[in-house]
């Protein structure tokens, strides 16, 4: 039992390291790339600003809605940052102690393009291994799923597990369970009914929990291989069009001259 606890927590830490390094990626771009439009549109439009003013005339509308924008955020810019630490606090906050509210994150990353598939591989991966650990190790089913619902790591998995493990109190099988949540996949819910009705639940676990783990880490992978160029292209482009409204009078500075 011992032995199987150390390759659960092991095999469990992995699993949630991997989920962070491939969720912190793309929000650490987004974060640059955030950082760097604040200090383009704060720092830099204004000194183009002060030139094009020189022209005397009317600015195209892309470049103009980029003065409009830096020209609030010099006037604001106390209330930008205020509203911003505010925003991250009350939704740490929220997060924290409103169940509700977490809860409707935790359905929308189920819900995230490209990322919902590995949060949902996730918890599977997570439940499946926690639960043949416990299940193998003679704890009963009930317990099993009491513990296995509370390191899910998804309130949405969290609570369609506790409904499986009262059904399963009242003597329906779990297979039968599983699939009244419609949360599980077929293929989960096909291999604990083999397990049950040929009595090796246990092995149908374990090979569950072996088959979410490698998909976790697959999904990561080609995560990464996706997520990368994509990023860099979201960069390029928020980067690209922030500097090409920026030059756009020049390239219409003849026009622009002629019209003052």
């Amino acid at each position: 039992v011992l032995y199987k606890i150390s390759e659960y927590y092991k095999g469990i830490a992995e699993i949630i390291n991997k989920i962070k390094s491939a969720s912190f990626y793309p929000a650490f771009v987004l974060t640059t790339a955030g950082g760097i439009t604040f200090a383009i549109i704060y720092f830099l439009v204004p000194t183009f600003a002060q030139i094009y003013k020189s022209f005397g005339a009317a600015l195209p509308a892309p470049t103009q809605m980029l003065v409009n924008a830096s020209d609030w955020l010099q006037a604001n810019i106390g209330k930008f940052l205020l509203g911003l630490i505010i925003f991250v606090a009350s939704f740490t906050i929220l997060y924290k102690r409103v169940y509700k509210f977490r809860r409707a994150i935790h359905w929308l990353q189920l819900r995230l393009p490209l990322l919902g598939a590995l949060f949902k591989k996730g918890a599977l991966a997570k439940f499946s291994r926690t639960f043949a650990t416990l299940f193998s190790a003679g704890v009963p089913i009930e317990r099993a799923l009491e513990l296995s619902a509370k390191v899910a790591g998804n309130l949405i998995y969290q609570e369609a597990l506790e409904q499986v493990q009262q059904s399963v109190v009242h003597g329906e099988p779990l297979w039968k369970s599983l699939e009244k949540t419609g949360v599980f996949p077929q293929m989960l819910i096909a291999m604990v009914k083999i397990g049950e009705e040929t009595g090796r639940l246990d092995t149908m676990l374990e090979s569950l929990a072996d088959f979410y783990e490698d998909e976790v880490k697959t999904t990561i992978e080609g995560l990464i291989s996706m997520i990368e160029p994509l990023m860099m292209a979201l960069i390029g482009a928020i980067v690209g069009g922030i500097l090409i409204a920026l030059y756009l009078p020049i390239f219409k500075i003849g026009e622009l001259i002629q019209k003052g």
